[in-house]
């Protein structure tokens, strides 16, 4: 899948339930190590995470990324686009 979208476009917030279906989606793009929609409605309201999304101006899911962080360290556990 390719798509250009101006970031003018594209707005980044935060991900919340409601968006599941559409991380879902995206993940089953790939074919290797994918994590399953428990992984991700786990991850949406863990202690310590942060889960973003990245929509275009109709709501579609662009990709998502989600930190954990504890203290001064934060770590990168996922991104999809």
């Amino acid at each position: 899948r390719s798509a250009t979208v101006p970031a003018a476009d594209a707005v980044i917030t935060l991900a919340v339930g409601s968006d599941l279906a559409q991380i879902v989606t995206l993940e089953e793009e790939f074919t290797d190590a994918r994590w399953s929609a428990r992984t991700w409605a786990e991850e949406l309201v863990a202690d310590r995470a942060l889960t973003l999304v990245n929509k275009d101006r109709w709501g579609r899911l662009l990709g998502v990324a989600t930190f954990h962080w504890l203290e001064d360290v934060a770590d990168l556990n996922r991104v999809v686009v």
